[in-house]
């Protein structure tokens, strides 16, 4: 159910997307629908909620801290190419104006703020950024998220991976230093394996 909603919501947007489409995408009965899902706002914010699961909320921060900002962003971007579930989560967050959030939920850019910021946190307290944790968390989330924006409105997000790269490769002289930025990888997942 909640793949055949992700699939009408990523295509159609929250507002256009009807419960009698979303049936018909899962060929699943309303009866079967409304006894796990109460309404079409229900099914968004659970779709909302999955954002969280491409994410690696049991890193500590550690030695590696920047490396695993750095492979955070890539897995998002492997999400996006990958899962319904992550694409229809982001064009969801993206509208959120167009439904209510409830209050338990948390903000989507909030939870990606509080899962690096700890590991740029480590990061600065090691001499490892050049700039303070505070902005190099906004200037990573804010970065990134426009890029995956800009990235499906030219080409599907076809280009995702290869702008993430130049993100990492332009701003990372800027936040990290030179010491730090030999130890961390910068390529794409795929080209790591």
């Amino acid at each position: 159910m909640l793949h055949a909603a992700a699939s009408v919501f990523e295509r159609r947007g929250y507002a256009a997307a009807t419960i009698a489409e979303i049936l018909s995408e899962g060929n699943v009965t309303k009866g079967a629908a409304y006894f796990h899902f109460e309404s079409k706002e229900a099914l968004a914010r659970a779709i909302v909620a999955e954002q969280a699961e491409w994410r690696s909320p049991d890193a500590r921060p550690g030695s590696a801290s920047l490396q695993h900002v750095v492979d955070l962003v890539y897995r998002f971007a492997r999400a996006l190419e990958t899962d319904v579930l992550a694409r229809a989560s982001v064009r969801l967050t993206l509208e959120r104006n167009t439904f209510e959030r409830h209050p338990d939920e948390p903000d989507q850019y909030q939870a990606w703020i509080d899962d690096i910021r700890p590991h740029l946190d480590a990061a600065d307290s090691r001499g490892e950024l050049t700039i303070p944790p505070e902005a190099a968390t906004h200037i990573i989330v804010s970065a990134v998220a426009g890029t995956q924006v800009v990235s499906e409105a030219l080409t599907n997000r076809a280009d995702l991976v290869a702008r993430i790269h130049t993100f990492w490769t332009t701003l990372a002289p800027g936040m990290i230093s030179a010491k730090s930025r030999r130890r961390i990888d910068l390529r794409p997942l795929a080209e790591r394996d």
